[in-house]
């Protein structure tokens, strides 16, 4: 999934089948904790993974992301869908975490990396975006939405945002 810790702690990651058959697999990365105004986050990213595919592009996207106080209270949550078209995901979602700190504070960074493929012979479409965290109101959340990396990008992630 793609998961850079840049906190000083490794991402720790977990593996556990959920489909009857056998061929989605449920992956679990978390990371941090990230120090914010005195306070730890930890972030999760909630992925699928295709087993047993003989073609490795498009096999793994993250699902969802969820960032949490020390005290395991979300502060946000974002479900991303998907969908298994011909053995392989339709979209293949990756996201780096770090921390980012400037004149008015630290927060966290989400880079998200989205491949698609535009048809079975050609090669992968990518488009970037990233999304930075603060604190509001005493509160860890998000500073607007994500941000488009390039051109063409816009409105490439949908999902659903809940905030805990």
């Amino acid at each position: 999934m793609g998961v850079q810790s840049l906190s000083g702690q490794p991402a720790t990651l977990q593996h556990r089948i959920t489909s009857a058959g056998g061929r989605v697999e449920d992956i679990e990365q978390r990371t941090g904790p990230f120090a914010i105004a005195g306070q730890n986050y930890t972030v999760v990213l909630h992925g699928k993974h295709l087993v047993n595919v003989s073609d490795p592009t498009l096999v793994q996207t993250v699902a969802g992301v969820e960032i949490s106080d020390a005290a395991g209270n979300v502060s946000y949550r974002k479900i991303f869908p998907y969908a298994i078209e011909q053995d392989r995901f339709q979209r293949s979602l990756s996201a780096f975490v770090q921390l980012a700190s400037g004149k008015t504070g630290a927060g966290l960074l989400i880079h998200y990396r989205e491949q698609m493929a535009v048809s079975q012979t050609s090669a992968l479409q990518t488009s970037e975006s990233w999304q930075l965290f603060g604190l509001v109101n005493g509160k860890l959340a998000p500073l607007g939405k994500p941000v488009p990396i390039g051109e063409g990008v816009a409105g490439a992630l949908h999902g659903d945002d809940e905030s805990g």
